[in-house]
Protein backbone atom coordinates (compact mmCIF):
# COMPACT_ATOMS: atom_id res chain seq x y z
CA UNK A 1 0.00 0.00 0.00
CA UNK A 2 3.08 2.54 0.38
CA UNK A 3 3.82 2.05 -3.17
CA UNK A 4 1.06 4.50 -4.58
CA UNK A 5 0.34 8.08 -4.61
CA UNK A 6 -2.49 10.14 -5.41
CA UNK A 7 -3.62 12.35 -8.12
CA UNK A 8 -6.81 13.50 -9.58
CA UNK A 9 -8.63 11.57 -7.19
CA UNK A 10 -7.23 8.21 -8.23
CA UNK A 11 -4.53 5.60 -7.04
CA UNK A 12 -1.23 6.13 -9.13
CA UNK A 13 0.53 2.58 -8.67
CA UNK A 14 4.18 2.47 -8.80
CA UNK A 15 4.20 0.84 -11.72
CA UNK A 16 1.68 -0.28 -14.37
CA UNK A 17 1.12 -2.85 -17.64
CA UNK A 18 -1.66 -3.08 -19.28
CA UNK A 19 -4.53 -3.95 -17.00
CA UNK A 20 -1.87 -5.13 -14.21
CA UNK A 21 -0.82 -2.86 -11.98
CA UNK A 22 1.80 -3.35 -9.06
CA UNK A 23 0.26 -3.29 -6.15
CA UNK A 24 -3.23 -4.36 -7.29
CA UNK A 25 -5.16 -1.60 -5.49
CA UNK A 26 -7.92 -3.14 -7.77
CA UNK A 27 -8.72 -5.82 -4.88
CA UNK A 28 -8.94 -2.91 -2.31
CA UNK A 29 -12.70 -2.89 -2.30
CA UNK A 30 -14.63 -0.88 0.64
CA UNK A 31 -14.90 -4.25 2.58
CA UNK A 32 -11.29 -5.19 2.49
CA UNK A 33 -10.09 -2.16 3.95
CA UNK A 34 -12.33 -2.03 6.59
CA UNK A 35 -11.40 -5.44 7.86
CA UNK A 36 -7.83 -4.59 7.16
CA UNK A 37 -8.42 -1.38 9.59
CA UNK A 38 -10.17 -3.72 12.03
CA UNK A 39 -7.61 -6.36 12.37
CA UNK A 40 -4.70 -4.26 12.19
CA UNK A 41 -6.33 -1.33 14.84
CA UNK A 42 -3.24 1.08 14.54
CA UNK A 43 -2.41 4.75 14.26
CA UNK A 44 -0.09 4.17 11.24
CA UNK A 45 -2.51 1.68 9.40
CA UNK A 46 -5.48 3.79 10.06
CA UNK A 47 -3.73 6.88 8.40
CA UNK A 48 -3.20 4.93 4.93
CA UNK A 49 -6.00 2.84 5.19
CA UNK A 50 -8.74 5.63 5.43
CA UNK A 51 -6.53 7.95 3.26
CA UNK A 52 -7.18 5.28 0.03
CA UNK A 53 -10.59 4.40 1.34
CA UNK A 54 -11.15 8.53 0.94
CA UNK A 55 -9.40 8.76 -2.44
CA UNK A 56 -11.50 5.41 -4.06
CA UNK A 57 -14.46 5.62 -2.33
CA UNK A 58 -15.29 9.21 -1.17
CA UNK A 59 -15.64 8.30 2.64
CA UNK A 60 -13.96 11.13 4.65
CA UNK A 61 -11.58 10.44 7.28
CA UNK A 62 -11.41 10.76 10.75
CA UNK A 63 -10.72 14.19 12.56
CA UNK A 64 -7.47 12.78 13.86
CA UNK A 65 -6.59 11.17 10.29
CA UNK A 66 -7.53 14.60 8.40
CA UNK A 67 -5.27 16.20 11.60
CA UNK A 68 -2.16 14.03 11.07
CA UNK A 69 -2.15 14.82 6.93
CA UNK A 70 -2.13 19.00 8.21
CA UNK A 71 0.38 18.21 11.22
CA UNK A 72 2.68 16.36 8.13
CA UNK A 73 2.06 19.21 5.51
CA UNK A 74 2.63 21.94 7.47
CA UNK A 75 5.76 20.38 9.30
CA UNK A 76 6.97 19.79 5.54
CA UNK A 77 6.16 23.26 4.28
CA UNK A 78 7.96 24.63 7.09
CA UNK A 79 11.27 22.76 6.68
CA UNK A 80 11.76 22.39 2.32
CA UNK A 81 12.53 25.41 0.23
CA UNK A 82 11.58 23.67 -2.95
CA UNK A 83 7.73 23.75 -4.67
CA UNK A 84 8.04 20.35 -5.95
CA UNK A 85 9.40 18.99 -2.30
CA UNK A 86 6.44 21.80 -0.75
CA UNK A 87 3.30 20.09 -2.62
CA UNK A 88 4.65 17.23 -4.49
CA UNK A 89 2.81 14.57 -1.67
CA UNK A 90 0.01 12.62 -0.20
CA UNK A 91 -1.18 15.12 2.52
CA UNK A 92 -1.13 18.24 0.47
CA UNK A 93 -3.06 15.74 -2.09
CA UNK A 94 -5.53 14.83 0.59
CA UNK A 95 -6.13 18.50 1.97
CA UNK A 96 -6.85 19.79 -1.44
CA UNK A 97 -9.71 16.86 -1.44
CA UNK A 98 -10.78 18.22 1.57
CA UNK A 99 -10.51 21.63 0.63
CA UNK A 100 -12.96 20.72 -2.93
CA UNK A 101 -15.69 18.64 -0.66
CA UNK A 102 -15.43 21.33 1.93
CA UNK A 103 -14.31 19.55 4.95
CA UNK A 104 -11.36 21.86 5.67
CA UNK A 105 -12.59 25.28 7.88
CA UNK A 106 -10.81 27.80 10.02
CA UNK A 107 -11.78 25.68 12.84
CA UNK A 108 -10.76 22.56 12.57
CA UNK A 109 -7.51 23.60 10.86
CA UNK A 110 -6.27 27.15 12.36
CA UNK A 111 -2.64 25.71 12.05
CA UNK A 112 -2.81 25.50 8.18
CA UNK A 113 -4.50 28.56 7.34
CA UNK A 114 -1.83 30.36 9.45
CA UNK A 115 1.09 28.43 7.73
CA UNK A 116 -1.03 29.21 4.29
CA UNK A 117 -1.60 32.71 4.97
CA UNK A 118 2.17 33.72 4.54
CA UNK A 119 2.78 32.24 1.36
CA UNK A 120 3.81 35.30 -1.00
CA UNK A 121 5.04 33.04 -3.62
CA UNK A 122 3.40 33.58 -6.95
CA UNK A 123 4.07 29.69 -8.47
CA UNK A 124 3.63 28.51 -4.94
CA UNK A 125 -0.05 30.65 -4.69
CA UNK A 126 -0.73 29.15 -8.70
CA UNK A 127 -0.31 26.08 -6.77
CA UNK A 128 -3.10 26.25 -4.14
CA UNK A 129 -5.07 27.56 -6.38
CA UNK A 130 -4.91 24.96 -8.94
CA UNK A 131 -5.52 22.24 -5.93
CA UNK A 132 -8.86 24.42 -4.88
CA UNK A 133 -6.94 25.97 -1.65
CA UNK A 134 -8.77 28.73 -0.42
CA UNK A 135 -6.47 32.13 -0.99
CA UNK A 136 -6.54 35.35 0.88
CA UNK A 137 -7.08 39.10 -0.43
CA UNK A 138 -3.45 39.21 -0.84
CA UNK A 139 -2.99 36.29 -2.72
CA UNK A 140 -5.71 36.53 -4.78
CA UNK A 141 -4.82 40.32 -5.48
CA UNK A 142 -0.99 39.07 -6.47
CA UNK A 143 -2.82 36.26 -8.80
CA UNK A 144 -4.97 38.73 -10.65
CA UNK A 145 -2.34 40.78 -11.21
CA UNK A 146 0.03 37.76 -12.74
CA UNK A 147 -3.36 37.13 -15.27
CA UNK A 148 -3.59 40.25 -16.34
CA UNK A 149 0.03 40.51 -17.40
CA UNK A 150 -0.16 37.17 -19.20
CA UNK A 151 -2.21 38.20 -21.97
CA UNK A 152 -0.40 41.28 -22.28
CA UNK A 153 2.14 39.32 -23.84
CA UNK A 154 0.31 39.58 -27.13
CA UNK A 155 2.34 42.87 -27.96
CA UNK A 156 5.80 40.86 -27.83
CA UNK A 157 4.54 38.42 -30.69
CA UNK A 158 6.84 38.48 -33.91
CA UNK A 159 6.31 34.73 -34.95
CA UNK A 160 4.17 32.36 -35.90
CA UNK A 161 5.35 29.64 -33.28
CA UNK A 162 5.49 31.84 -30.76
CA UNK A 163 1.97 33.06 -30.74
CA UNK A 164 0.92 29.06 -31.21
CA UNK A 165 2.30 28.47 -28.10
CA UNK A 166 0.69 31.98 -26.69
CA UNK A 167 -2.52 30.33 -27.66
CA UNK A 168 -1.76 27.17 -25.28
CA UNK A 169 -1.06 29.16 -22.37
CA UNK A 170 -4.18 28.86 -20.22
CA UNK A 171 -3.06 31.74 -18.14
CA UNK A 172 -3.72 33.92 -20.69
CA UNK A 173 -7.79 33.47 -21.16
CA UNK A 174 -7.98 34.13 -16.90
CA UNK A 175 -8.26 37.87 -17.53
CA UNK A 176 -8.46 38.42 -21.03
CA UNK A 177 -10.44 41.13 -22.32
CA UNK A 178 -12.09 42.21 -25.31
CA UNK A 179 -9.32 44.61 -26.53
CA UNK A 180 -7.16 42.02 -26.60
CA UNK A 181 -9.35 39.01 -27.41
CA UNK A 182 -10.17 41.03 -30.75
CA UNK A 183 -6.40 41.59 -31.52
CA UNK A 184 -6.16 37.97 -30.93
CA UNK A 185 -8.17 37.74 -33.96
CA UNK A 186 -6.44 39.88 -36.11
CA UNK A 187 -3.12 37.67 -35.30
CA UNK A 188 -4.69 34.74 -36.04
CA UNK A 189 -5.86 35.86 -39.74
CA UNK A 190 -2.12 37.42 -39.94
CA UNK A 191 -0.49 34.50 -39.22
CA UNK A 192 -2.70 31.72 -40.76
CA UNK A 193 -1.97 34.14 -44.27
CA UNK A 194 1.14 33.64 -43.88
CA UNK A 195 1.73 30.17 -42.86
CA UNK A 196 2.11 27.04 -45.47
CA UNK A 197 3.47 23.97 -43.59
CA UNK A 198 2.45 22.02 -40.54
CA UNK A 199 1.67 25.34 -38.22
CA UNK A 200 -0.75 25.61 -40.40
CA UNK A 201 -3.24 23.32 -38.62
CA UNK A 202 -1.74 23.29 -35.22
CA UNK A 203 -2.59 27.18 -35.19
CA UNK A 204 -5.91 26.16 -36.06
CA UNK A 205 -6.01 23.39 -33.01
CA UNK A 206 -4.45 25.66 -30.76
CA UNK A 207 -7.28 28.87 -31.67
CA UNK A 208 -10.18 26.85 -31.35
CA UNK A 209 -8.58 25.75 -27.66
CA UNK A 210 -8.08 29.20 -27.20
CA UNK A 211 -11.58 30.46 -27.88
CA UNK A 212 -13.13 27.40 -25.77
CA UNK A 213 -11.34 28.37 -23.15
CA UNK A 214 -12.60 32.22 -23.40
CA UNK A 215 -15.89 30.53 -21.96
CA UNK A 216 -15.04 30.89 -18.53
CA UNK A 217 -14.01 34.40 -18.80
CA UNK A 218 -16.72 37.00 -17.42
CA UNK A 219 -15.00 39.63 -19.38
CA UNK A 220 -15.43 38.78 -22.68
CA UNK A 221 -18.03 39.02 -25.41
CA UNK A 222 -19.53 35.38 -25.43
CA UNK A 223 -21.40 36.02 -28.99
CA UNK A 224 -18.38 37.08 -30.45
CA UNK A 225 -16.80 34.46 -29.27
CA UNK A 226 -19.84 31.90 -30.77
CA UNK A 227 -19.00 34.04 -33.88
CA UNK A 228 -15.58 33.47 -33.66
CA UNK A 229 -16.03 29.69 -33.69
CA UNK A 230 -18.39 29.58 -36.12
CA UNK A 231 -15.97 31.87 -38.84
CA UNK A 232 -12.80 29.52 -37.69
CA UNK A 233 -14.81 26.41 -38.82
CA UNK A 234 -15.57 27.49 -42.17
CA UNK A 235 -12.43 28.82 -42.78
CA UNK A 236 -10.72 25.93 -41.74
CA UNK A 237 -13.38 23.46 -44.12
CA UNK A 238 -13.59 25.73 -47.38
CA UNK A 239 -9.91 27.26 -47.63
CA UNK A 240 -7.14 25.56 -45.29
CA UNK A 241 -8.08 21.86 -45.01
CA UNK A 242 -6.67 20.85 -48.40
CA UNK A 243 -3.68 22.35 -47.84
CA UNK A 244 -3.01 21.69 -44.23
CA UNK A 245 -3.91 17.86 -44.63
CA UNK A 246 -1.43 17.79 -47.46
CA UNK A 247 1.63 19.13 -45.09
CA UNK A 248 0.19 16.45 -42.04
CA UNK A 249 2.52 13.47 -41.01
CA UNK A 250 1.12 10.46 -39.37
CA UNK A 251 1.87 10.31 -35.60
CA UNK A 252 0.68 7.35 -33.38
CA UNK A 253 0.94 6.36 -29.61
CA UNK A 254 2.88 3.38 -30.44
CA UNK A 255 6.40 4.19 -31.58
CA UNK A 256 9.41 1.45 -32.85
CA UNK A 257 12.24 2.08 -30.63
CA UNK A 258 15.34 1.79 -32.65
CA UNK A 259 18.40 0.57 -31.72
CA UNK A 260 20.94 3.05 -32.27
CA UNK A 261 20.91 4.34 -29.01
CA UNK A 262 22.32 7.88 -27.50
CA UNK A 263 22.17 10.88 -24.33
CA UNK A 264 20.16 13.05 -26.44
CA UNK A 265 19.58 16.97 -24.51
CA UNK A 266 17.35 20.27 -25.05
CA UNK A 267 20.67 22.39 -25.32
CA UNK A 268 18.28 25.46 -24.30
CA UNK A 269 17.53 23.68 -21.00
CA UNK A 270 21.47 23.11 -20.70
CA UNK A 271 22.15 26.67 -21.38
CA UNK A 272 19.85 27.92 -19.41
CA UNK A 273 21.57 25.79 -16.18
CA UNK A 274 25.23 26.60 -17.76
CA UNK A 275 25.90 23.22 -18.16
CA UNK A 276 28.38 22.01 -21.37
CA UNK A 277 27.34 18.36 -22.64
CA UNK A 278 30.47 18.26 -23.65
CA UNK A 279 32.08 18.22 -20.56
CA UNK A 280 30.33 15.20 -18.95
CA UNK A 281 32.33 12.60 -19.77
CA UNK A 282 32.06 10.45 -16.30
CA UNK A 283 28.66 9.42 -14.58
CA UNK A 284 29.71 11.71 -11.40
CA UNK A 285 29.49 15.00 -13.47
CA UNK A 286 26.28 13.58 -15.44
CA UNK A 287 24.55 13.26 -11.96
CA UNK A 288 25.90 16.49 -10.91
CA UNK A 289 24.30 17.86 -13.77
CA UNK A 290 21.01 16.48 -13.41
CA UNK A 291 20.90 17.14 -9.34
CA UNK A 292 22.11 20.96 -10.70
CA UNK A 293 19.02 21.59 -13.06
CA UNK A 294 16.84 20.00 -10.28
CA UNK A 295 17.51 22.31 -8.12
CA UNK A 296 17.96 25.55 -9.92
CA UNK A 297 14.70 24.74 -11.29
CA UNK A 298 12.70 24.09 -8.56
CA UNK A 299 11.53 21.03 -9.53
CA UNK A 300 9.85 22.37 -12.70
CA UNK A 301 12.15 20.75 -15.28
CA UNK A 302 13.04 17.11 -15.31
CA UNK A 303 16.80 16.51 -15.53
CA UNK A 304 16.13 13.22 -17.15
CA UNK A 305 12.30 12.00 -18.46
CA UNK A 306 11.80 7.96 -18.12
CA UNK A 307 8.67 6.65 -20.15
CA UNK A 308 8.61 3.87 -17.93
CA UNK A 309 5.04 2.77 -18.88
CA UNK A 310 7.00 -0.16 -20.73
CA UNK A 311 9.21 -2.12 -19.17
CA UNK A 312 10.98 -2.46 -22.54
CA UNK A 313 11.72 1.06 -22.29
CA UNK A 314 12.44 0.86 -18.77
CA UNK A 315 15.23 -2.10 -19.07
CA UNK A 316 16.42 -0.17 -22.33
CA UNK A 317 18.74 2.80 -20.14
CA UNK A 318 19.90 -0.74 -17.96
CA UNK A 319 21.10 -2.80 -21.43
CA UNK A 320 22.89 0.71 -23.10
CA UNK A 321 24.34 1.68 -19.34
CA UNK A 322 25.84 -2.08 -19.23
CA UNK A 323 26.94 -1.53 -22.98
CA UNK A 324 28.80 0.88 -22.05
CA UNK A 325 30.10 0.39 -18.35
CA UNK A 326 29.92 -3.37 -18.56
CA UNK A 327 30.47 -4.65 -21.95
CA UNK A 328 32.41 -1.67 -23.04
CA UNK A 329 34.79 -2.52 -19.69
CA UNK A 330 37.49 -4.79 -19.64
CA UNK A 331 37.61 -4.25 -16.19
CA UNK A 332 34.27 -6.22 -15.97
CA UNK A 333 35.47 -9.21 -18.12
CA UNK A 334 31.99 -9.52 -20.01
CA UNK A 335 33.39 -11.48 -22.46
CA UNK A 336 33.10 -14.40 -20.13
CA UNK A 337 29.36 -14.50 -20.41
CA UNK A 338 30.02 -15.65 -24.28
CA UNK A 339 31.16 -18.58 -22.96
CA UNK A 340 29.61 -19.75 -19.81
CA UNK A 341 32.35 -19.05 -17.76
CA UNK A 342 32.89 -17.54 -14.38
CA UNK A 343 31.18 -13.82 -14.79
CA UNK A 344 30.81 -11.12 -11.44
CA UNK A 345 27.07 -9.62 -11.67
CA UNK A 346 27.60 -7.43 -9.12
CA UNK A 347 28.57 -4.67 -12.31
CA UNK A 348 25.08 -5.21 -13.56
CA UNK A 349 24.17 -4.60 -9.87
CA UNK A 350 25.99 -1.94 -9.65
CA UNK A 351 24.57 -0.33 -12.65
CA UNK A 352 21.20 -1.19 -11.52
CA UNK A 353 21.71 0.67 -8.09
CA UNK A 354 22.95 3.62 -10.38
CA UNK A 355 19.60 3.65 -12.47
CA UNK A 356 17.42 3.56 -8.88
CA UNK A 357 19.75 6.09 -7.27
CA UNK A 358 18.40 8.95 -9.89
CA UNK A 359 15.34 7.77 -9.29
CA UNK A 360 15.56 8.28 -5.28
CA UNK A 361 17.08 11.80 -5.77
CA UNK A 362 14.25 12.81 -8.02
CA UNK A 363 16.52 13.16 -11.28
CA UNK A 364 13.48 11.71 -13.32
CA UNK A 365 10.07 13.03 -14.02
CA UNK A 366 7.46 12.89 -12.10
CA UNK A 367 4.95 9.82 -12.81
CA UNK A 368 8.20 8.50 -14.50
CA UNK A 369 6.92 5.01 -14.17
CA UNK A 370 3.56 5.26 -15.95
CA UNK A 371 4.76 8.14 -18.01
CA UNK A 372 4.64 7.36 -22.13
CA UNK A 373 6.95 8.16 -25.03
CA UNK A 374 4.05 10.59 -26.34
CA UNK A 375 4.93 12.25 -22.84
CA UNK A 376 8.50 12.34 -23.36
CA UNK A 377 8.28 14.28 -26.49
CA UNK A 378 6.06 16.71 -25.47
CA UNK A 379 8.17 17.33 -22.10
CA UNK A 380 11.11 17.77 -24.43
CA UNK A 381 9.71 20.00 -27.21
CA UNK A 382 8.45 22.20 -24.20
CA UNK A 383 11.72 22.55 -22.27
CA UNK A 384 10.23 20.10 -19.47
CA UNK A 385 13.07 18.13 -19.59
CA UNK A 386 16.80 17.88 -20.21
CA UNK A 387 18.10 14.23 -21.15
CA UNK A 388 16.07 11.34 -22.92
CA UNK A 389 18.07 7.77 -23.86
CA UNK A 390 16.28 6.91 -26.71
CA UNK A 391 16.90 7.50 -30.85
CA UNK A 392 16.59 10.50 -32.59
CA UNK A 393 13.70 9.31 -33.78
CA UNK A 394 12.63 10.69 -30.58
CA UNK A 395 13.99 13.89 -31.12
CA UNK A 396 12.31 14.50 -34.61
CA UNK A 397 8.98 14.08 -33.28
CA UNK A 398 9.71 16.53 -30.55
CA UNK A 399 10.97 19.02 -33.64
CA UNK A 400 7.51 18.27 -35.64
CA UNK A 401 5.96 19.98 -32.31
CA UNK A 402 8.80 22.55 -31.82
CA UNK A 403 10.38 23.41 -35.08
CA UNK A 404 12.82 25.89 -33.45
CA UNK A 405 13.65 22.99 -30.88
CA UNK A 406 17.61 22.88 -30.24
CA UNK A 407 18.85 19.38 -29.54
CA UNK A 408 21.99 17.88 -29.39
CA UNK A 409 23.61 14.11 -28.64
CA UNK A 410 26.54 12.94 -26.68
CA UNK A 411 27.60 9.46 -25.49
CA UNK A 412 27.21 7.31 -22.50
CA UNK A 413 29.14 8.67 -19.29
CA UNK A 414 31.64 5.94 -18.32
CA UNK A 415 31.14 5.16 -14.91
CA UNK A 416 34.55 5.30 -13.25
CA UNK A 417 33.28 3.06 -9.50
CA UNK A 418 33.07 0.03 -12.09
CA UNK A 419 36.29 0.81 -14.20
CA UNK A 420 34.83 2.13 -17.30
CA UNK A 421 37.62 4.87 -18.59
CA UNK A 422 35.60 6.28 -21.54
CA UNK A 423 32.16 7.39 -22.38
CA UNK A 424 31.01 5.12 -25.31
CA UNK A 425 27.71 5.05 -27.92
CA UNK A 426 25.60 2.36 -28.07
CA UNK A 427 24.25 0.63 -30.78
CA UNK A 428 22.30 -2.81 -32.06
CA UNK A 429 20.86 -3.92 -35.20
CA UNK A 430 21.94 -1.57 -38.21
CA UNK A 431 20.87 -1.98 -41.84
CA UNK A 432 22.58 -4.17 -43.79
CA UNK A 433 21.95 -5.83 -47.31
CA UNK A 434 23.84 -8.40 -48.81
CA UNK A 435 23.42 -11.53 -51.34
CA UNK A 436 22.95 -14.80 -50.41
CA UNK A 437 26.31 -17.13 -51.76
CA UNK A 438 24.10 -19.48 -53.51
CA UNK A 439 21.16 -16.94 -54.83
CA UNK A 440 19.78 -18.41 -58.23
CA UNK A 441 20.07 -14.92 -59.16
CA UNK A 442 23.29 -13.31 -58.76
CA UNK A 443 23.70 -11.21 -61.51
CA UNK A 444 20.45 -9.42 -60.59
CA UNK A 445 20.76 -9.36 -56.81
CA UNK A 446 24.37 -7.69 -57.96
CA UNK A 447 22.36 -4.70 -59.49
CA UNK A 448 20.14 -4.47 -56.46
CA UNK A 449 22.94 -3.93 -54.53
CA UNK A 450 24.93 -1.85 -56.36
CA UNK A 451 22.12 0.66 -56.60
CA UNK A 452 21.63 0.75 -53.06
CA UNK A 453 24.79 1.71 -52.40
CA UNK A 454 24.41 4.97 -54.32
CA UNK A 455 25.42 8.24 -52.14
CA UNK A 456 22.07 9.51 -52.72
CA UNK A 457 19.93 5.92 -52.27
CA UNK A 458 22.14 5.96 -49.08
CA UNK A 459 20.91 9.08 -47.82
CA UNK A 460 17.62 8.82 -48.12
CA UNK A 461 17.50 5.30 -46.45
CA UNK A 462 19.29 6.92 -43.83
CA UNK A 463 17.26 9.89 -43.63
CA UNK A 464 14.16 8.27 -42.93
CA UNK A 465 15.65 5.79 -40.46
CA UNK A 466 17.13 7.63 -38.26
CA UNK A 467 20.26 5.62 -38.69
CA UNK A 468 23.92 6.47 -39.70
CA UNK A 469 25.35 5.86 -43.01
CA UNK A 470 28.23 2.75 -43.34
CA UNK A 471 30.31 4.49 -46.10
CA UNK A 472 31.73 7.50 -46.62
CA UNK A 473 30.96 10.51 -48.21
CA UNK A 474 27.00 10.40 -47.64
CA UNK A 475 25.89 13.78 -46.84
CA UNK A 476 22.70 13.58 -44.04
CA UNK A 477 20.23 15.99 -43.03
CA UNK A 478 20.94 14.56 -39.40
CA UNK A 479 24.64 16.20 -40.10
CA UNK A 480 23.48 19.55 -41.55
CA UNK A 481 21.17 20.22 -38.82
CA UNK A 482 22.42 19.19 -35.73
CA UNK A 483 25.82 20.73 -35.10
CA UNK A 484 27.22 17.76 -32.68
CA UNK A 485 26.74 15.27 -35.82
CA UNK A 486 31.22 15.47 -36.63
CA UNK A 487 32.20 16.36 -32.78
CA UNK A 488 32.30 12.76 -31.58
CA UNK A 489 33.90 11.19 -34.80
CA UNK A 490 36.71 9.65 -32.27
CA UNK A 491 34.38 8.43 -29.66
CA UNK A 492 33.98 4.15 -29.85
CA UNK A 493 30.89 2.70 -30.20
CA UNK A 494 29.69 -0.59 -28.38
CA UNK A 495 26.99 -3.20 -28.91
CA UNK A 496 23.89 -3.58 -27.02
CA UNK A 497 24.92 -5.41 -23.79
CA UNK A 498 21.96 -8.32 -24.21
CA UNK A 499 22.60 -8.70 -28.20
CA UNK A 500 26.08 -8.52 -27.84
CA UNK A 501 26.78 -10.65 -24.56
CA UNK A 502 23.35 -12.25 -23.71
CA UNK A 503 21.14 -15.33 -24.64
CA UNK A 504 18.52 -14.52 -26.83
CA UNK A 505 15.92 -13.85 -23.98
CA UNK A 506 17.21 -12.21 -21.62
CA UNK A 507 16.06 -8.33 -22.29
CA UNK A 508 12.93 -8.87 -21.15
CA UNK A 509 14.10 -10.29 -17.88
CA UNK A 510 16.20 -7.06 -17.54
CA UNK A 511 13.42 -5.21 -18.09
CA UNK A 512 11.40 -6.52 -15.46
CA UNK A 513 14.08 -6.61 -12.84
CA UNK A 514 15.04 -3.15 -13.73
CA UNK A 515 11.28 -1.91 -12.85
CA UNK A 516 11.25 -4.16 -9.88
CA UNK A 517 14.28 -2.30 -8.37
CA UNK A 518 13.10 1.03 -8.60
CA UNK A 519 9.44 0.30 -7.19
CA UNK A 520 11.34 -1.38 -4.19
CA UNK A 521 10.10 -4.59 -4.47
CA UNK A 522 13.59 -5.98 -4.51
CA UNK A 523 17.17 -4.63 -4.31
CA UNK A 524 19.73 -4.15 -6.59
CA UNK A 525 21.61 -7.43 -5.98
CA UNK A 526 18.58 -9.34 -6.53
CA UNK A 527 18.00 -7.96 -9.75
CA UNK A 528 21.30 -8.99 -11.00
CA UNK A 529 20.11 -12.21 -9.62
CA UNK A 530 17.39 -12.21 -11.77
CA UNK A 531 19.32 -12.20 -14.77
CA UNK A 532 21.73 -14.36 -13.43
CA UNK A 533 19.43 -17.00 -12.55
CA UNK A 534 17.54 -16.75 -16.41
CA UNK A 535 21.54 -16.24 -18.06
CA UNK A 536 22.27 -19.89 -16.27
CA UNK A 537 18.74 -21.38 -17.60
CA UNK A 538 19.49 -20.34 -21.19
CA UNK A 539 22.99 -20.83 -21.19
CA UNK A 540 22.42 -24.53 -20.11
CA UNK A 541 24.23 -23.98 -16.90
CA UNK A 542 21.32 -24.04 -14.66
CA UNK A 543 20.86 -27.50 -12.40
Amino acid sequence: MLNISFKDRKIVPMFSSGDSTTPDFKQWTKEKLDEMQNYFNYDISDFIIESIRYVLFGIIPSKKIIEKHIELFVENLNNVTSIREKYDNSSFRIISYLFEDKHINTENAKDLFIALSTIEDLKEIMMLNKHNISLNKRQRKILKEYYQSCFLRLDDITDTYSYSQYLLNEDNVKSINNEYFYKNSEMFNKYIASTDNILCATLFINYMLFLTRLNGNSNIDKEYVKYEMIRIQELWENQYFDICVSQLHSFSQKLEIKTEVIELFNKDVLDTYGINPLELDTWDKFVAALEKIRDESNGEVAPMFLAGSEVGITGFFTNSLCAVNVGGNEAAGANALLHGEEFDWKYVAQVMQAYKDLADNELFNDGYMTAQVPDMIEAIATGKCAFIFLGTQVMEGASAANPDLNWGFMPYPAMSDLGATEPAFVNGEQGTYGIWKDSPNLEVARKVLEYLAQPENIAYYCNNSGKPAGIDGVELELAEKNEYYGIFTDVKAVGQFDRTYLPNGLFDVMGDAQAKVLMGSIDAEEGAKMMQEEYDRLFGKAE
